[in-house]
């Protein structure tokens, strides 16, 4: 689906997976118009909302994750299955591709992770 950027320039595809995108489908079953995203009242999700909600899962769960946590770790996931920095940077819906490289440098202080990527490259 359609979606206008952060900075409102303007307007990017989400591609959204399997699993995400049947969840997407449903959501826009239940409420045609309006935000996809609601609280239990029906109201759209603020950042306040979402950052309580962090706080509470927090607290139950004794885990120190921020939603940008869950970000980070998806784009350190697709980067260490050996999919394109430039591919990250667009599915992470970043302007300038090497913003992946400066933010995700912390892969190459990883030698495990550069010896397979040496592996890789070299068939």
């Amino acid at each position: 689906p359609l979606k206008q950027s952060k900075g409102k320039k303007k307007v990017r595809v989400v591609y959204l997976p399997g699993e995400a995108w049947e969840i997407v489908r449903r959501l826009v079953k239940e409420h045609p118009t309006g935000p996809l995203l609601r609280t239990i009242d029906g109201t759209a999700w603020t950042n306040s909302a979402v950052n309580c909600l962090m706080c509470r899962l927090r607290n139950r769960t004794g885990l120190k994750y921020a939603l940008y946590d869950f970000r980070h770790g998806y784009a350190t996931r697709m980067l260490q299955t050996g999919v394109d920095p430039v591919t990250v940077g667009v599915l992470m819906g970043h302007a300038n591709p090497a913003m992946v490289a400066s933010v995700y440098q912390h892969l190459a202080q990883s030698p495990k992770f550069m010896l397979e990527q040496a592996t890789r490259a070299t068939g």
